[in-house]
């Protein structure tokens, strides 16, 4: 049976908060925003700003479609052990909480950065009409270990039976390890231990 890792893309393969927040101009919704505020994905969640879904996909789409996207910096250490895990015989997908919409532009910059390495990619359409959960998209492609950086998703994902190995970022914080036992939390690609 082959073995699949799916792999989250933004803030675990590319550094995309930083740069999202820069084209932004550190606002949203008109108010000052910064990287320690941000600590759910979902910004229209967070009272102080006030904002709806749209204003969310609005935010992080127009950054997305900005020439700024193509130019994220990948995640130290996230090519080496990719490879390192490539070599052990696993294949690889991206799975992706982006919009379909970005496709071209999402597959040029993981070919460019992660040439050969990946086998796949699925995008979840998050805040569409066409949003599919991650769950679904990993059963559907038979993946048994994900690597990302939400604890909500982790957390689905672990309770469908996947293995998450979870990146330690800000927006985590409330982790704990009775959440669930197939969570693994991590700090650097290189404490992924396959």
């Amino acid at each position: 049976m082959e073995k699949i890792i799916g792999v989250d893309l933004d803030e675990v393969l590319s550094q995309t908060l930083d740069d999202a927040l820069k084209y932004n101009k550190y606002m949203f919704n008109g108010i000052p925003i910064k990287r320690k505020d941000v600590l759910n994905y979902y910004i229209h969640q967070i009272p102080k700003y006030n904002a709806g879904v749209e204003d969310s996909k609005q935010w992080f789409d127009n950054f997305l479609a900005s020439k700024k996207a193509n130019s994220l910096k990948p995640v130290t250490g996230a090519k080496r052990k990719l490879m390192e895990l490539k070599k052990k015989g696993y294949s690889l997908v991206v799975v992706t909480a982006r919009p379909e919409e970005f496709k071209d532009m999402t597959w040029k910059w993981v070919n460019r950065h992660f040439t050969g390495i990946f086998d796949d990619m699925v995008f979840a359409n998050h805040l569409t009409k066409n949003a599919v959960s991650k769950v679904d998209l990993c059963k559907n492609l038979g993946i048994q270990i994900m690597i990302e950086d939400n604890l909500h998703y982790a957390t689905e994902l672990a309770k469908a039976g996947i293995k998450v190995y979870l990146f330690d970022k800000p927006r985590n914080q409330e982790y704990n390890p009775k959440i669930h036992k197939n969570i693994v939390k991590v700090k650097k690609w290189k404490d992924i231990d396959l």
